[in-house]
């Protein structure tokens, strides 16, 4: 007897630990809505819906203390809002206690609650704010569409030497100036399909060869003049005595 005993009570607090995934129905204006609830350490045993004041009624047998029971709302049946955002909803059990809860999950489509009730519990209402509201599917953003860059460059022609491209590049501003507006998402290396060291290389190379071409000019010799002083002529570019005259001729 004592054995049966035992069990019983084994059983009974073993009951009471399970956790119920149930499905029930309530009527709103004609239209019938499921609702998903579970519960742990109570039954519900029935549902109806008050359109005064918006609101679930639940009739429960709350056996542990707490009582947990989890429930849905599909946001398109029972929701609560307040100038479009999300309010709390109000729990009252037995017509005036008001028991702890938590919003356990949130999101676009659904609310879910989880409500601890005290042992003997009779009935709970959940107070919202709107019955049968339409959702809104917020549209998602288009993906930015990608286009992969020539390279190439459009501009390049492969039977030309580069070296041709790098040279206007570097000497024309106007070339430059063009390049910058029509393809600003290339850098020059870039659109010539080699690398920055090689674009200096030849940016080098190019210098120099300008610097080379320059010619050097050489400062023309200032013709020397040679004077000579009183009593001296100028003979072969050499000034001696001038002896064409005697004293006094």
């Amino acid at each position: 007897m004592l054995k049966i005993s035992l069990g019983l009570i084994f059983f009974t607090i073993l009951s009471s630990a399970f956790v119920y995934a149930e499905t029930m129905s309530v009527d709103v204006e004609g239209t019938s809505y499921d609702i998903d609830y579970t519960v742990t350490g109570m039954s519900v045993s029935g549902i109806e819906s008050d359109l005064d004041f918006i609101s679930l009624i639940l009739t429960v047998d709350v056996t542990d203390s707490p009582g947990i029971l989890e429930i849905t709302f599909d946001r398109s049946f029972y929701d609560s809002v307040y100038q479009g955002l999300d309010d709390e909803f109000i729990v009252i059990a037995d017509g005036g206690l008001e028991p702890t809860f938590t919003e356990t999950d949130t999101n676009p489509q659904s609310r879910t609650l989880r409500i601890e009730l005290p042992s003997g519990t009779q009935d709970v209402e959940i107070i919202g704010s709107v019955f049968g509201r339409t959702i809104e599917e917020v549209p998602s953003e288009p993906e930015e569409t990608v286009s992969e860059k020539q390279i190439p460059a459009a501009f390049v022609d492969s039977s030309k030497d580069l070296k041709f491209y790098v040279e206007r590049y570097v000497t024309e501003s106007s070339y430059k100036d063009w390049f910058e507006e029509n393809y600003s998402d290339y850098t020059f290396h870039e659109a010539l399909d080699i690398s920055k060291s090689e674009l200096d290389k030849l940016i080098v190379e190019i210098e120099d060869e300008q610097s080379k071409s320059i010619p050097v000019e050489t400062p023309a010799e200032t013709p020397k003049t040679t004077e000579c002083g009183e009593g001296t002529i100028l003979e072969d570019g050499v000034c001696v005595l001038d002896e064409r005259c005697g004293e006094g001729t």
